[in-house]
């Protein structure tokens, strides 16, 4: 059986493939030799997965990294011989109550 890869590449489109035997009687026969081909475009499904990914790890507003993305390396702290080393946190006092007040759009724009 020839294997195919389960995505490829069609333009600008992402297709995944899937492929199973159909007939199998063993005869050797053509029609022995049929197999079910299910095309899927994926690629709105592959983005989305790439943008929760990218949420997952960054600020939506900011696009720095986020608290997620940080604590893994913070358990990996440098060696005494790789300072100096900075990490910055930064909150502000009283942007929820502004959010819940204004809106997130204006707690945004402070």
């Amino acid at each position: 059986i020839i294997e195919l890869p389960p995505l490829v590449d069609v333009g600008d489109r992402r297709i995944a493939i899937e492929y199973k035997r159909i007939s199998s009687t063993g005869s050797g026969l053509a029609e022995d030799r049929l197999i079910m081909l299910i095309m899927t475009d994926v690629t709105a499904r592959l983005a989305t997965e790439e943008r929760i990914r990218y949420l997952s790890s960054h600020d939506s507003l900011t696009s720095l990294h986020n608290r997620s993305y940080m604590e893994p390396l913070l358990d990996k702290m440098p060696r005494s011989d790789q300072f100096p080393v900075s990490v910055v946190v930064i909150d502000m006092n009283g942007l929820k109550l502004s959010n819940d007040v204004f809106g997130h759009r204006a707690g945004d724009n402070l």
